[in-house]
């Protein structure tokens, strides 16, 4: 998982946004960075989640037994941190059918299978005592940050938000070293009809108007030009998508086949972040009419027939 951000304010009481996973290693350099601030995980008495994937919130129910702290995260992913395990076992479930669907050769826990036997060590259930909604308002250092909703890399993502610097904690949303993958969703009622990465392009196009100054995300750097960064990314999203649709020209091809073209080489645990790529991509193509698909398993896509 490499380095993960989380960010820790003092007043009006001790507040973490993002904790990291589940594992001893980060739990302990948590603790280390708090000790050097004069506090300890004892102190801690809110924990903001910017979206529910472990690596943000799989050690909060260890802080919680610790301090007795409070928990927020948007409404809808609070399920993932109270029935983290549930959850997750379903949403591996449909990745199974998904990949199978996507035509790869190999059978799905092939892909999946280690991953997921590691994930379920690293998350937690944890009961979370506020669920947040798109612009409400929370107190950090005597300034009140807004919570802004930017679907796309999960359904529930947000960033905070403060106006009069024009600051914000991004989560994944927005990471300096890479474009967040805007991993496809299991259907789930509270969520109709969501396509990830059509929700993530709104997202950027949002977030551009706010013309921020500066972003601290949940992964790596700080970001000291977010506009400029988002304007790449839409353009990069313009290009990658005519080369999904270039790449249909030779004839009907699986997600599978699309993926391995597009990304060579890539290891059997990040296929799924792959194919999840390629269906964001053809969910836009599909959109505008330029590709047809064809039922089946695995499903086929080919361009749309000239009218």
């Amino acid at each position: 998982m490499g380095t993960i951000n989380s960010y820790f304010f003092e007043r009006p009481f001790p507040t973490l946004v993002d904790v990291p996973p589940n594992d001893l290693r980060y739990k302990e350099i948590l603790e280390e960075k708090l000790n050097k601030k004069g506090y300890s995980v004892n102190n801690i008495k809110r924990i903001i989640v910017t979206h529910p994937h472990f690596d943000h919130f799989g050690c909060a129910k260890w802080i919680v037994e610790q301090s007795e702290a409070e928990v927020y995260a948007l409404h809808g992913g609070a399920k993932y941190l109270e029935d983290f395990e549930t959850e997750l076992s379903a949403d591996f479930s449909y990745y199974r059918d998904f990949l199978k669907k996507s035509g790869v050769p190999k059978e799905p826990d092939a892909y999946l299978g280690d991953f997921y036997q590691w994930a379920k060590t690293q998350g937690c259930n944890v009961r979370v005592s506020r669920h947040l909604e798109d612009g409400d308002h929370i107190e950090l250092e005597s300034t009140l940050w807004k919570v802004v909703h930017v679907p796309g890399h999960t359904p529930w993502c947000i960033m905070l938000w403060e106006p009069s610097r024009r600051i914000a904690l991004t989560g994944d949303f927005l990471i300096k070293e890479i474009t967040s993958n805007a991993v496809i969703q299991r259907p789930h009622k509270l969520v109709p009809e969501y396509k990830s990465l059509n929700a993530y392009i709104s997202s950027l196009k949002k977030v551009k108007s706010m013309a921020l100054a500066r972003a601290l995300p949940g992964h790596g750097d700080i970001i000291e030009n977010p506009t400029t960064q988002i304007k790449g990314i839409l353009g990069f999203i313009q290009e990658r998508k005519q080369r999904v649709l270039d790449l249909l020209t030779t004839g009907p091809q699986t997600p599978f086949q699309l993926m391995e073209a597009l990304f060579p080489n890539i290891p059997d645990w990040e296929v799924m972040l792959g194919i999840s790529e390629i269906i964001g991509y053809i969910e836009l193509l599909l959109d505008e009419g330029s590709v047809c698909s064809q039922d089946g398993t695995p499903i086929l896509f080919s361009p749309a027939p000239r009218t």
